[in-house]
């Protein structure tokens, strides 16, 4: 949310009245102390071995954690292929939704992923912060 303020000053010199104007743009702030909870992941772990043989999808899961104090908008889940933060899936899910399963044929054995999950205040529309969790594909 953008605001602006105008100033209008007068100014006399020497009998001449000059007329300034200036503006200019400020961002609101929302109120001190007032953070999105971080989302707590379930899976797969943090430098875990994924073996995506035989499946067709792959679960990734996280903790009801508490509730923003605007409320739960949604959550963003993303999973990147490594390294270069190269996105492979993306998602915002509903509030109450707590994991996703992604399909396995978006994964290749050998490869490294990074995977995280940011919860949306409603009220400010502010994401969390959030923790990212790694892991290998393998296929046997």
């Amino acid at each position: 949310m953008k605001r602006f303020i105008v100033i209008a000053a007068v100014l006399i010199l020497g009998g001449a009245a000059f007329f300034l104007l200036c503006a200019g743009g400020f961002s609101a702030q929302r109120a001190p102390g007032i953070m999105v909870p971080r989302v707590a992941y379930i899976g797969p772990g943090n430098d875990s071995v994924v073996d995506v043989t035989g499946k067709d999808k792959i679960p990734f899961s996280w903790q009801p954690v508490p509730i923003p104090s605007g409320n739960r908008n949604s959550y963003r889940f993303l999973l990147n292929k490594e390294p270069g933060y190269n996105t492979v899936y993306k998602q915002t899910l509903e509030p109450n939704v707590f994991s996703i399963d992604v399909p396995s044929d978006k994964l290749e054995a050998g490869c490294r992923y990074s995977w995280y999950v940011k919860q949306r205040d409603d009220r400010t529309f502010d994401w969390s912060l959030y923790d990212i969790w790694y892991f290998n594909v393998a296929k046997k």
